[in-house]
């Protein structure tokens, strides 16, 4: 019986250039700024004060992991529409087509869950823009797993996604896949590229 798994998950965002491929090969799907916005404010801002704060922001778990790059000006642990807003309009003025997603998923002992799924799922607000993310842990090793939307070539769209991971050898909770808590913004500047670990016991 398996005690307890350690997924670790770690996130770059660099430009797809060299044997990757150039980035103008992809184009940016179109984006809709305000629409974008109004849906992650109705989606989080409970109390439609014009602000996520940390507790609404549970409803996002992507959103929730990326206060502190969304959360500008001022710095008062909440994120207002016009800071959201500023984000969706960094993804259109950047034209970034696909950017590279590297995730690692490995048991409590360090080895790769050979063979486990991960999808990154847009959030609601999202999923008229960027598609679902998929890819398999190959690296036994360190629990590589490579993420695409386009066959054949690694990368994912920018945006705000959940986190599911699911193993046909073993049992998962769902909080991890179908109803999973955990999320992250794969982000538009590689400066702000993000790291998750999530750990079951």
């Amino acid at each position: 019986m398996v005690r307890s798994l350690r997924f670790a998950f770690l996130f770059t965002s660099v430009l797809l250039v060299g044997c990757l491929g150039s980035v103008e090969k992809v184009e940016q799907p179109t984006m809709d700024p305000e629409a974008m916005t109004d849906g992650a404010m109705e989606l989080c801002d409970a109390d439609d004060d014009g602000f996520i704060t940390k507790s609404e922001a549970k409803a996002c778990p992507a959103i929730k992991n990326s206060m502190v790059d969304l959360d500008v000006d001022p710095k008062d642990n909440k994120i207002s529409r016009e800071e959201m807003l500023a984000r969706f309009n960094l993804y259109v003025e950047t034209q970034l087509g696909l950017t590279p997603a590297s995730i690692h998923v490995v048991d409590g002992r360090g080895v790769g869950l050979v063979g486990a799924k991960v999808r990154l799922v847009p959030e609601p607000f999202m999923e008229d823009y960027i598609e679902t993310a998929e890819g398999s842990v190959i690296d036994p090793e360190n629990g590589y797993a490579s993420l695409s939307v386009v066959p054949g070539m690694p990368g994912v769209r920018i945006g705000f996604y959940r986190i599911e991971v699911t193993s046909d050898d073993m049992k998962i909770p769902a909080k991890f896949n179908e109803k999973s808590i955990y999320g992250i913004e794969v982000p538009p500047v590689t400066s702000e590229a993000a790291s998750v670990v999530l750990k079951i016991k």
